[in-house]
């Protein structure tokens, strides 16, 4: 963890707390919930907690990044797949002490908690497309306050820019069994959905590879054309188990079972099942 992010965890002393509808409450940077206090089996919130800490963990001043995803497409069974560029910037509960006296914020009455998008670079007929989404404070708040992404998209055949409705957040993404609520496991508002902690469990994971990645490396991109996770080194991670209940009933998925790593708090696995409850 980042001694800038450990500070900032210091100075919010462990304040947050769990509000109405699973809201976050008197967080003002860092990580919100001290993780050697939750307790899977007698604490009601240990799973809201255990996501809280998953979303606010440390992001440093934002992303500038290449990503690389693919999927096997279920009818032709061939191997798809989207490569970019993203680049987003955190407008508030900066972590960095010069933003103390502002408790964390970029910019003065600032109501959004970040900013950023995605450029598609391949496959051609996807080339130029550019997203701008904007978080919000109030995404935070309880389920009557909880306030979605803004999320714009310039499409260049149409030559216009389209505003997505929070409604598609939950529609599948190019094709796929997966939203845009999926990404890095859970992408979504906390507050819309129900929180259960299902127990912990040692499992084995990639981590701490040797070997260099996409984006230094093209053919190690884990994907279809890419090589096997067989070859990285893997390790025994504890980790919790967390299951969301989607509170919209428009919702595909009946529920989702995440595996987050309780060092790093970091996504090592997940499994959604439909409204029918199959993987």
């Amino acid at each position: 963890m980042s001694p800038t992010y450990q500070a900032a965890t210091e100075r919010g002393a462990w304040k947050a707390s769990i509000g109405r509808d699973g809201a976050l409450e008197s967080w003002i940077g860092g990580l919100p919930f001290d993780p050697k206090t939750i307790d899977c089996k007698g604490d009601p919130h240990a799973a809201l907690k255990i996501i809280w800490n998953f979303k606010k963990g440390w992001n440093g001043s934002g992303g500038d990044a290449e990503w690389y995803y693919s999927y096997w497409d279920r009818g032709e069974q061939l191997p798809l797949y989207y490569r970019g560029l993203h680049k987003s910037i955190m407008l508030a509960r900066r972590a960095e002490p010069q933003f103390i006296p502002t408790e964390g914020d970029l910019f003065a009455n600032e109501k959004r908690l970040w900013g950023g998008g995605i450029t598609v670079l391949t496959p051609q007929d996807a080339r130029g497309i550019v997203t701008l989404n904007y978080a919000y404070k109030e995404e935070d708040g309880p389920l009557d306050k909880a306030k979605n992404l803004d999320t714009w998209v310039w499409i260049p055949d149409l030559r216009r820019v389209r505003r997505i409705s929070t409604a598609q957040r939950t529609d599948s993404v190019a094709g796929t069994d997966f939203t845009v609520d999926d990404l890095r496991s859970f992408n979504g508002v906390v507050p819309q959905y129900e929180w259960t902690c299902l127990g912990e469990q040692r499992v084995i994971a990639p981590m701490n590879v040797t070997g260099l990645a996409y984006p230094y490396n093209d053919a190690y991109n884990f994907g279809p054309y890419g090589f096997s996770f067989a070859d990285d080194r893997w390790e025994v991670r504890d980790a919790w188990i967390i299951r969301f209940d989607p509170k919209n009933e428009d919702h595909p998925y009946d529920h989702k079972d995440i595996w987050v790593d309780k060092e790093i708090y970091e996504p090592l696995f997940s499994a959604a099942y439909d409204r029918k409850k199959e993987l």
